[in-house]
């Protein structure tokens, strides 16, 4: 049952999302780590009558994080976890690395749980719409982004593995912008050129552009009969090219957080509208 708050000391429903964690979080992410990795064979407890049971982190597993972090990392879990969450980008970072490597569906549903419940500007995402609820390492730790956003846009990125890569791209923990601005120009490209111009073998997004506004009768899409001028649509794509980072030496330029978003979802909006 949901908990329905009494008042209003306790009602976070319209909360800013945090993108830190506060101590609230410690606990159950820990507890979280702690069964996700032993799951994982990594940790373990001693059995060493003078340890008095302490948790540790198995020598193979610090190895591996070590060179991949470039970090020294503790063997003792109490200490390896505080050198883990006394830092927010180092914690997100090996929440991300553990997601990716031994999280099944119910370990990142619970770990959404955590997080949507406790106000986290994070959220996982599932990284492989074809795995099985039991396949590892398809998921990802990404910006939290609106309901209505993420509605609109699961059909598109779980249909499209250049769409998955720019929206990974876009809100993962180490966005490139730049790649998702290349990304969905490439996917555009082919994807008009499918819908519009089959034969063509080498389609350059300007051009089909330019080819689909001299013959504005080909453009055919759902809510084409509602807009005055058709060729509307092509001027939500026209200047994505300018914003690959490529072009800078030119008239490009580096595209911004906003620039990235905009184009993303422009173009999962181009192809929400030809879905029939």
């Amino acid at each position: 049952m949901t908990f329905k708050p009494f008042g209003k000391k306790y009602d976070f429903a319209k909360s800013a999302l945090i993108r830190d964690f506060p101590d609230y979080f410690r606990d159950p992410i820990e507890n979280w780590l702690w069964k996700l990795l032993n799951n994982a064979n990594v940790v373990d407890t001693s059995d060493y009558y003078l340890s008095n049971g302490r948790r540790f982190v198995k020598s193979q597993f610090i190895n591996y994080l070590q060179i991949d972090f470039r970090e020294e990392f503790p063997q003792y879990w109490a200490d390896f976890f505080n050198f883990i969450y006394s830092d927010t980008e180092r914690l997100c970072n090996f929440l991300a690395y553990c997601l990716q490597k031994y999280a099944d569906q119910d370990n990142a549903i619970n770990f959404e749980y955590i997080l949507q419940q406790g106000g986290s500007g994070y959220s996982v995402l599932k990284t492989d719409e074809d795995a099985s609820e039991y396949t590892e390492g398809v998921y990802d730790l990404v910006d939290r982004v609106p309901p209505v956003v993420i509605k609109q846009s699961h059909e598109a990125i779980s249909q499209n593995d250049m769409l998955m890569e720019a929206w990974l791209n876009c809100y993962s923990q180490k966005p490139d912008y730049d790649k998702v601005v290349v990304v969905c120009q490439n996917f555009l490209e082919f994807f008009l050129r499918d819908v519009y111009e089959p034969g063509n073998s080498k389609p350059q997004l300007g051009k089909l552009i330019g080819n689909l506004r001299a013959s504005s009768n080909k453009l055919q899409f759902k809510g084409d009969s509602v807009i005055v001028n058709k060729t509307d649509l092509l001027n939500l794509i026209d200047k994505v090219a300018q914003f690959r980072g490529m072009h800078t030496a030119g008239s490009g330029k580096e595209p911004t957080k906003n620039d990235s978003e905009y184009i993303l979802h422009t173009t999962i909006y181009i192809w929400n509208l030809h879905q029939k």
